[in-house]
């Protein structure tokens, strides 16, 4: 975890804990483009719990 300016930067190890998905599934959703907005700071990929919630909620979709 990164905290600048107040605001909580996971990676994705923390983010696979936290919703269940693989590292590899964030891996290629960014290859693929499309993935949560993320940030990119010395070579390293930073996504925060907002961008990631927004995100789930714009791209969940309800199966009948």
């Amino acid at each position: 975890m990164l905290r600048l300016y107040g605001v909580k930067y996971l990676v994705e190890k923390e983010l696979s804990a936290k919703y269940g998905l693989s590292v590899n599934w964030f891996r290629k959703a960014r290859y693929d483009g499309k993935s949560p907005k993320y940030h990119k700071l010395n070579g390293k990929v930073y996504y925060t719990e907002e961008n990631v919630d927004r995100w789930f909620k714009d791209n969940l979709k309800t199966v009948q």
